[in-house]
């Protein structure tokens, strides 16, 4: 978490815990402690004991090939959770962890792929749960495109002062052309919360 050289560290909160957890403390100690690029951190790793319902925000029974399953053993019959689990994060979570640990006011949500999603969906439904948030390739063909749909609709009038860095990999068309679409609509808003994308050709939706 830090030395003592600070009174109060700012918190990473990493959704997919159990697979992002290493990565992002050796990231936060590497650059923290090695080049003080950045301020010692928190670092809180949030597992997930349903990973298709806490990381979607709507419900869906089509899959990523377009066919619709309703079945008893549908991978789908539970999504459309995650405005739930953003209200435990919110209002169980951040309060645990700001009453046992050394914490500034300053909160960071990152995710990755589903994880992405629910960053975004975040920033676009509460910017006021976090001051930063990171989206690695988001996965924005969830339920036929619906988050992009709602920020093309969206007059971004919340999200001043708020951070956002996102970014794809050599995944497939589609997946590409969402995150440039997203981009295209934040370019159009002239929002004023401050974003920056990365496109890494040379890596994939796994090692990004």
């Amino acid at each position: 978490a830090g030395n003592d050289n600070y009174t109060a560290y700012p918190v990473l909160y990493v959704l997919d815990g159990e697979a992002q957890m290493n990565l992002a403390t050796g990231q936060v100690q590497y650059l923290s402690e090695s080049y003080k690029i950045i301020p010692n951190m928190i670092v809180v790793g949030i597992d997930n004991t349903d990973r298709m319902r806490d990381l979607t925000p709507s419900h869906t029974d089509v899959g990523p090939d377009g066919k619709i399953d309703t079945s008893a053993r549908s991978p789908y019959r539970n999504t459309g959770g995650g405005e739930k689990f953003l209200q435990f994060i919110k209002q169980e979570l951040m309060p645990f962890v700001d009453n046992r640990y050394k914490t500034a006011p300053f909160k960071i949500l990152s995710g990755h792929s589903l994880g992405a999603l629910m960053a975004v969906y975040c920033l676009m439904n509460h910017p006021d749960y976090f001051n930063a948030y990171i989206a690695v390739s988001p996965s924005f063909q969830w339920d036929n495109n619906a988050l992009l749909n709602q920020v093309s609709k969206t007059s971004f009038d919340k999200e001043k002062n708020r951070l956002l860095f996102f970014s794809d990999a050599n995944e497939d068309a589609a997946f590409h052309q969402n995150q440039l679409a997203f981009d295209s609509l934040l370019q159009r808003k002239k929002t004023s919360l401050k974003y920056k994308r990365m496109f890494y050709p040379e890596e994939t939706h796994i090692s990004e």
